[in-house]
């Protein structure tokens, strides 16, 4: 019986092993063709702006960089990439139309605990990137002349990641006179001989999608 009993159970489970191949083999061109779909469907991510979409951005790198300006170091060394710490995010909120997005404070990675920045910058949005622009004009000196600054943001989806250009270009406006005796003793004081006037402050920010 001992036999008997082992026999049967012998056959039962090469039968089992058996069906279980079979059903494996004719199932798996299906399971090819399903995980090909799920590989597509969890591809790269493409650049995009949904309207009403609060989009996380983990900071990876930051950089400045100078064109055509002085290199006093008294200069340079006031002027330093922006700084990050390892938990940064770079956040904006596109507006329901999708025309604005608004740079975003956030407790969490829960949308409903961000509020607009005290920054107040709102962006243009522009197919996937969103621009702004802005100046602004300050004493410098003391003899009437101002320093004024044209700004430019543009931040680049990429996909996968984010990429922030933040442009200044300074000039010395408003009093020529004073400006003009600004400017080359500016020159003077630099290595290089380049002044203010024209100068190009270009900031970089690279960040990764969360």
């Amino acid at each position: 019986m001992a036999g008997s009993i082992g026999g049967g159970m012998g056959r039962r489970t090469h039968r089992g092993e058996f069906e279980s191949r079979s059903s494996w083999v004719s199932f798996g061109p299906m399971k090819r063709w399903m995980l090909g779909l799920l590989l597509l469907a969890c591809g790269p991510r493409k650049p995009e702006m949904v309207p009403g979409k609060t989009m996380f951005w983990r900071v990876t790198s930051s950089s400045v960089a100078f064109g055509a300006c002085s290199d006093d170091p008294e200069f340079r060394q006031g002027i330093q990439p922006i700084r990050f710490e390892p938990n940064t995010y770079l956040v904006y909120k596109i507006d329901p139309d999708g025309r604005k997005a608004r740079l975003q404070s956030c407790q969490s990675f829960d949308p409903s605990s961000c509020v607009d920045h005290s920054s107040g910058l709102v962006f243009d949005v522009a197919g996937t990137q969103l621009l702004l622009s802005r100046e602004s004009k300050s004493p410098i000196g003391n003899q009437g002349c101002q320093l004024h600054v044209a700004q430019t943001w543009t931040l680049s989806d990429e996909g996968e990641t984010l990429n922030t250009e933040v442009v200044d270009v300074l000039s010395l406006v408003d009093n020529r006179a004073a400006c003009d005796s600004l400017e080359a003793q500016v020159k003077a004081d630099s290595p290089n001989g380049q002044g203010l006037q024209g100068c190009v402050i270009t900031f970089k920010i690279g960040a990764s999608i969360r």
